[in-house]
């Protein structure tokens, strides 16, 4: 909300090629290089717009849950609301959505940078047709507490967060269940012992696999790494 500029538009345009509420954290870290993000989304944003881009999403987003599935069910007891249950249901769809999104989004970016040849479609058969613009009508907003929260016990549990997954900057995704400290408390409590699991970890790295295999069907993006030093 306090971009201005180019980087309003860039935000604009991301929300709408991506079909969502907001902007995530990748993003607005890529901000921060003023001469590499409008260059790095001008090449991205006709391939984040297609089909092609919408289906291995698609792909990567249900094999994601196949996996998740092998893992042992999380119990969460939070005493929530109806409304409350409803609110933080919305938040959680809105991530299931676009992750899978940024996960592809973000292996392109990193391939392009590294020059990596991509043995994929033709350019023309990959980008069309198009996918909307603009999020569905029912998607949530998406809204974040502040990353240093006030808040005593949500400080603890962003520390904990940052320490368990190497993060320096908190994810959008938490921050967002940051808004009910009554359910992120306990649902952290009850997802960090399975993240701290080998059976996670192989999950974690045969969907990076996996996204690495549905990149390889796109042609490499024109993104000269030389642009990150400005």
């Amino acid at each position: 909300h306090e971009a201005r500029g180019d980087t309003a538009r860039i935000y604009h345009e991301i929300r709408q090629t991506l079909r969502a509420t907001g902007v995530n954290l990748n993003f607005r870290t890529w901000a921060g290089f003023p001469v590499f993000f409008p260059v790095m989304w001008a090449a991205m944003q006709p391939v984040a717009a297609s089909q092609a881009f919408e289906a291995a999403s698609d792909g990567l987003r249900s094999r994601a849950v196949d996996l998740a599935l092998e893992l042992p069910p999380l119990h969460v007891s939070a005493g929530l609301g109806e409304s409350q249950r409803s609110q933080i249901a919305g938040g959680l769809a809105l991530d299931h959505y676009i992750n899978p999104k940024l996960l592809l989004f973000t292996v392109l970016v990193k391939r392009a940078l590294a020059r990596e040849p991509f043995p994929g479609a033709s350019k023309d058969t990959e980008l069309a047709p198009s996918v909307p613009f603009g999020p569905p009508s029912n998607m949530a907003a998406m809204e974040m507490v502040d990353e240093r929260p006030r808040d005593a016990r949500l400080h603890r549990v962003f520390q904990d967060i940052r320490k368990t997954l190497g993060l320096s900057s908190i994810n959008s995704d938490y921050r967002t269940l940051g808004l009910w400290p009554d359910y992120l408390e306990p649902a952290w409590a009850a997802l960090k012992p399975t993240i701290q699991t080998q059976a996670y970890q192989d999950a974690a790295a045969t969907l990076g696999r996996e996204a690495a295999t549905a990149a390889e069907r796109f042609t490499t993006p024109d993104i000269d790494p030389r642009h990150l030093k400005g």
